[in-house]
């Protein structure tokens, strides 16, 4: 899907959604939006998540993924360790997984986990869910909700990488400029597209 179709996909979604005069929640269709023109500007790589939803494979990887990343750092960070795979490698741990009705991972599954998880032989894994709920960087109260550990001396004094969110600092984004371009692009094509009426 080219870029511009794929923002012809988002506007063609919003329109129908729209002609059914009830409120809808955008959030998950603007979602496969951005995952489309990521798929395709980054990997040049096709996926068609907007057509086909829940049902892509890709999106269900995802989403797969998502979970087990969450379910694996709540359980690391509640103090739990599996004896059985403490202190192996990667690779073992792969080949030592089983479902729940304790089937392993087929040789494919196996390289894709290992295609999800390793490029050119580095490894990289940044545990954003332990790192946000440090005590040793936040405090005991850690998971409370206090937007004033960003204010003043508090902001200055934090190490910058400490909030994942704000990557190097608040506002400040790898991504940013290619983000708000795709913004301004998809935001001015559903405009043009729009009819505007007046109530």
């Amino acid at each position: 899907m080219a870029p511009n179709r794929q923002k012809t996909a988002i506007k063609g979604k919003l329109d129908e959604l729209a002609e059914g005069q009830t409120s809808f929640e955008a959030f998950r269709h603007l979602g496969l939006c951005s995952l489309d023109i990521i798929n395709q500007s980054v990997f040049s790589y096709c996926t068609d998540c907007q057509l086909q939803g829940e049902n892509n494979p890709y999106v269900h990887a995802v989403q797969r993924l998502s979970d087990l990343w969450i379910k694996r750092s709540l359980y690391a960070s509640e103090g739990n360790e599996d004896e059985e795979t403490s202190g192996l490698d990667f690779l073992d741990i792969i080949l030592k997984a089983k479902d729940d009705d304790g089937r392993g991972l087929t040789p494919l599954e196996v390289r894709d986990e290992v295609d999800t998880f390793l490029f050119e032989g580095s490894h990289v894994a940044i545990d954003i869910y332990n790192i946000h709920h440090n005590a040793s960087m936040w405090g005991e109260d850690y998971d409370n909700f206090r937007p004033s550990r960003f204010e003043g001396d508090a902001a200055r004094d934090m190490d910058p990488f400490a909030f994942v969110p704000f990557s190097a600092g608040p506002r400040n984004c790898i991504g940013q400029n290619f983000a708000m371009n795709e913004m301004k692009v998809v935001i001015s094509r559903l405009l043009h597209r729009t009819v505007h009426t007046k109530f």
